[in-house]
């Protein structure tokens, strides 16, 4: 059980150090921005439900840069 909480954490910190390199983003301010972005919503359950880190980065690569794009175009 330790070892998932572990890998869990190690996991979400990845995540969180990803964000803050992609988007400048930090977690605290992902619920907020999620609620007014919806494709980033879907993504974010899609992430939840992932079991393997790797696959999930390949799959999450076009989402990251379509977003990236989006984002570009609305500032």
């Amino acid at each position: 059980m330790m070892n998932q909480t572990t890998d869990a954490h190690v996991q979400w910190d990845k995540a969180c150090k990803a964000l803050d390199e992609e988007f400048q983003l930090s977690a605290s301010e992902l619920p907020d921005y999620l609620q007014t972005h919806p494709v980033l919503e879907a993504s974010n359950r899609w992430a939840q439900q992932a079991t393997d880190g790797h696959l999930l980065l390949q799959l999450a690569q076009p989402i990251i840069h379509d977003t990236q794009a989006l984002l570009d175009a609305l500032n």
